[in-house]
């Protein structure tokens, strides 16, 4: 009897590390298990977020040992994770940093005390592209200045890129192009680093990892690096493809129509996707690479569910200052107080741009608009959570004209659709049509055991392999 089409897929994120099994046929998830990501390392200076690889690689290990004893038999296993962030590594391939995640903020430092200017300004203005703090090659700059570059470091890359090495015993991480845009002072259109641009800012473009195309494999599990079980090897031998971003391997495991379909996603940050089948030069958000021919429009807002999450906060504040003792989330109440009451005309206005923008680090958000009226939690509630939808609605707006037609569909993904209905009505009222939600929950580790499966040669096409994508 021939066995069902599976795709393991592996998330690592910033703040949990997910491993899924997918039935390649039925879209079926048969295994799911997220660990908490309690890798940071918190020494050192206050403006660095650091994790450390050798703790997320352990946590891999974890899963594919329970994997394995679960569903020892698989045909492809691939990998996504936290964009932008990097780790060094000599040329073993053995990790000499910590990684410094996208949450990094040597960018924003000033080049001169007392002085405005920033290394991601200085490393902006030397190649005349834009790099913002927590991209790779932005801090890479900042570690070249500063003379924080580890001797023994040969190579740099992503933490997805340094676990698939690892799985599959090479010396040398290789990056998709969707990673390595993540980067900066990557040619989108090309596919490549900008070499010449790296070159002049002073930085050493053979620090880069190797760019790989399309489906692309970077070898097969090693002996050495398969989790042990009752003396055997787990997985030895299974195909293992180029580590996507996340954002692009949500979008592959959320969407089944590419380009007539929106989605947006709610976690720690938010954002807004749309395929395109063509490079658009002066695109409004940033244009990244999807597979092959294939790109996205992508819009991020650095705060999302950090400012709902901030508003839980402060309610929780406000409970200690009045002698309650601690009672845990608010969030279940909060949605309560939306079901039983009406939404307000007049609710509060609020801009949730409370962490910058990459293009403005230093904007604000605003709360506006408040009376006596609506000066309510409700009314703070929903005002929050509009302004949550609202500000993806503006960078779809501004996305809409480079279109060739206007998409029909809208998805959402990532927790903070999932367990908000309010949030999920307020895009719809925003978008003007039904929010559907995938079946499945973590959809980036989903979209990339799907990218496996067609790197590893079981499925003919990207297309083919979303067909089974199942909406709630």
């Amino acid at each position: 009897m021939d066995r069902s089409m599976k795709g393991i897929g592996l998330d690592i994120g910033t703040t949990t590390i997910c491993g899924v099994v997918v039935d390649g046929e039925t879209g079926e998830v048969l295994f799911s298990r997220t660990l908490p990501n309690d890798t940071g390392i918190w020494e050192g200076a206050a403006f660095e977020r650091k994790q450390d690889p050798e703790k997320i690689w352990n946590k891999i290990q974890e899963l594919l040992e329970e994997m394995g004893t679960r569903h020892p038999e698989v045909d492809s296993m691939g990998l996504t994770g936290q964009m932008h962030g990097i780790l060094y590594v000599d040329g073993e391939g053995n990790a000499v940093s910590p990684l410094y995640t996208w949450q990094d903020e040597s960018g924003n430092q000033p080049v001169e005390e007392g002085k405005p200017l920033t290394y991601g300004e200085a490393l902006s203005r030397e190649t005349g592209s834009f790099a913002a703090t927590g991209f790779g090659l932005t801090t890479y700059y900042y570690h070249q200045k500063k003379g924080l570059v580890p001797k023994q470091a040969r190579r740099l890359c992503t933490i997805g890129d340094y676990i698939g090495e690892r799985l599959v015993g090479s010396s040398q991480p290789s990056i998709s192009p969707s990673n390595g845009a993540s980067l900066g002072l990557f040619d989108v259109e090309r596919g490549c680093f900008d070499r010449e641009k790296i070159e002049a800012a002073g930085l050493k473009a053979s620090m880069l990892p190797r760019v790989l195309q399309g489906p692309a494999l970077l070898g097969r599990v090693c002996e050495a690096s398969s989790p042990q079980k009752d003396g055997r090897a787990l997985y030895a031998g299974v195909p293992v493809s180029v580590a996507l971003g996340d954002n692009q391997a949500s979008f592959l495991g959320s969407v089944r129509d590419m380009e007539d379909t929106v989605l947006v996603n709610v976690g720690t940050g938010s954002q807004i996707s749309l395929g395109t089948r063509r490079f658009v030069p002066d695109s409004p958000v940033e244009l990244r690479p999807l597979v092959q021919d294939d790109f996205i429009f992508a819009g991020s807002c650095l705060c999302g569910g950090r400012a709902y999450a901030a508003l839980e906060q402060f309610f929780r504040q406000v409970l200690r200052m009045a002698g309650e003792k601690e009672s845990g989330k608010l969030y279940g109440q909060m949605a309560a107080l939306l079901e039983e009451t009406k939404e307000e005309d007049s609710r509060v206005q609020v801009d949730p741009r409370f962490c910058g923008t990459r293009e403005n680090p230093k904007q604000r958000g605003e709360v506006t608009g408040i009376t006596l009226e609506n000066l309510t939690p409700q009314s703070f509630i929903r005002g929050f959570l509009w302004g949550m939808a609202g500000e993806l609605y503006e960078l779809y707006e501004e996305i809409l004209p480079r279109l060739e037609k206007k998409p029909q569909k809208l998805v959402g993904s990532g927790n903070g659709i999932r367990m908000n209905p309010a949030l999920q009505e307020a895009f719809e009222k925003l978008f003007g049509c039904a929010l559907q939600i995938p079946v499945h929950t973590e959809e980036a580790a989903y979209g990339t055991a799907l990218f496996s499966l067609v790197a590893a040669g079981k499925r003919q096409s990207l297309a083919e392999a979303q067909r089974v994508i199942r909406y709630q």
